[in-house]
């Protein structure tokens, strides 16, 4: 599969982040202060997004140094370029 799977036009990563803001607004405010978030944050992503290769974001965290299971380490930055020496 060249394409993420996509559940009514958004990929993992824009659910992901929809969720979490959800559930963080639900929990501090309303249901409704959820739903308008998440789907402002989903649609702010998603314009970040665009013109990207499929699994920017997480690509991103990787080069940041977060450890993903089965992902190798991130390499280091040296000088002016990524090395894994």
């Amino acid at each position: 599969m060249d394409e993420p799977l996509r559940v009514l036009g958004a990929d993992d990563e824009e659910w992901a982040v929809g969720v979490i803001v959800f559930t963080m607004l639900h929990l501090l405010g309303s249901s409704l202060a959820g739903l308008l978030g998440a789907g402002l944050a989903m649609t702010v992503l998603r314009s970040a997004k665009r013109g990207q290769p499929p699994g920017v974001v997480v690509h991103r965290f990787w080069i940041l140094g977060m450890r993903m299971r089965p992902w190798p380490p991130a390499p280091t930055l040296q000088g002016s370029r990524y090395s894994p020496w």
